[in-house]
């Protein structure tokens, strides 16, 4: 499912993947980023100029997961 108030979306399954598929193919994320370089490219990424919170949880090919939270308004 993707839900977003900035791309007027609310759609699941193929319609999603349709959306979400040319965003995540530009979004290369690293695990030796900080946390404020991991949630700037994301938000640059999606588009989002402000948010309240924010919260990622990443699957490395390696297998480690991180999560990445900011609770402040950008």
């Amino acid at each position: 499912m993707y839900k977003s108030m900035h791309a007027a979306a609310d759609v699941q399954g193929d319609a999603a993947y349709t959306l979400l598929q040319p965003i995540f193919m530009e979004l290369y994320l690293m695990k030796e980023m900080s946390d404020e370089e991991v949630i700037e490219k994301v938000t640059s990424d999606f588009g989002v100029n402000a948010y309240n919170n924010f919260n990622l949880e990443v699957e490395y090919a390696d297998g480690e997961n991180r999560t990445y939270t900011a609770n402040t308004t950008k």
